[in-house]
């Protein structure tokens, strides 16, 4: 349990001291997706321990041959030691010509109103090669600090080179 070694660290299944709960949070998941360019989303834990949400998240995406749009809001609420925290991300990806796609992602801390991250690349595939370019910087105050530029080639069936990890396309938070 990470919560032994890190006192930031928590997770609904174990209290603050690291000993596991005899009771776990109730969990509210609700997805809507009206269209198939449209999905909304929301969750939520309530912690039975101490009556309080523990965390919440909404998140939203549409998207197209165009491109995404993408927007999340997550809340954590740590009701024993008077600890809350709110981030919002935003991101998109655009399809600008066959094969060129650009991408911009941002997350921001509400709680200590502060832009944790700003990723901007650019991707270009055609039939036999690949090229990536981006940017990223990083601002975890005490933590990470830093500007990483990105590059990478891809060469049909003989492999990539480059600083590509972690590159573009990805649709995860």
């Amino acid at each position: 349990n990470a919560s032994l070694y890190d006192r930031q660290f928590s997770t609904p299944y174990f209290t603050e001291e690291g000993t596991p709960s005899s009771r776990s949070p109730i969990t509210s998941r609700v997805n809507f997706r009206p269209s198939r360019n449209l999905t909304a989303s929301l969750n939520m834990d309530y912690d039975i321990n101490f009556n309080a949400i523990r965390s919440s998240s909404t998140s939203a995406s549409y998207g197209g041959r165009w491109g995404l749009v993408r927007g999340l809001w997550t809340r954590r609420n740590i009701p024993d030691r008077d600890v809350t925290r709110s981030n919002f991300r935003f991101g998109t990806q655009l399809n600008l010509v066959r094969g060129l796609q650009v991408n911009f992602d941002t997350a921001f801390d509400a709680t200590n109103k502060v832009v944790n991250n700003i990723r901007a690349g650019a991707v270009y595939n055609v039939q036999c090669c690949g090229f990536m370019v981006s940017f990223n910087r990083f601002n975890f105050v005490g933590l990470r600090v830093e500007s990483v530029f990105r590059f990478g080639i891809t060469l049909a069936n003989i492999g990539s080179f480059g600083t590509s990890l972690g590159g573009s396309g990805r649709r995860s938070y």
